[in-house]
């Protein structure tokens, strides 16, 4: 029955890009470029920190990915009503790929020590992903 229901939103939904895809990033572009563009629904300013680049030497889908070297590199997204998650359902989806024993956000909003929300990945010794939220 589950999968039915699945099926069916997914079907009434569509595919691709809708109102719902508030960020979309697809990595694509020149290798060594810092031009990260957000190709969702809001067209949100994305700004490579550090060393934060294309890379087209590895990558999932397309010909290119993210590359973040572990040394303080990042991607930067202005605040927006956008990530004000709510009580409602949601969902973050993304493909990752680890070089060496790691620790790092994939997400991360902080306003205070209340009002908090992230995810995380831990991969030595625990090899873990959280969500954490405080709000």
């Amino acid at each position: 029955m589950y999968d039915a229901i699945v099926n069916s939103y997914v079907s009434s939904i569509g595919r691709g890009v809708d109102t719902y895809t508030k960020l979309l990033l697809h990595m694509n572009g020149t290798d060594e470029s810092t031009t990260i563009t957000d190709s969702g629904s809001t067209g949100h300013t994305v700004t490579a920190e550090d060393n934060a680049q294309i890379d087209t030497a590895v990558y999932k889908f397309d010909n290119a990915s993210c590359l973040f070297d572990g040394t303080d590199d990042y991607l930067s997204v202005p605040d927006h009503a956008d990530w004000n998650f709510g009580s409602g359902l949601f969902t973050i989806d993304l493909w990752f790929k680890l070089a060496a024993d790691q620790a790092g956000y994939f997400y991360k909003q902080y306003i205070d020590a209340t009002h908090q929300i992230y995810i995380d990945f831990v991969t030595a010794p625990s090899d873990i992903v959280r969500f954490y939220m405080v709000n």
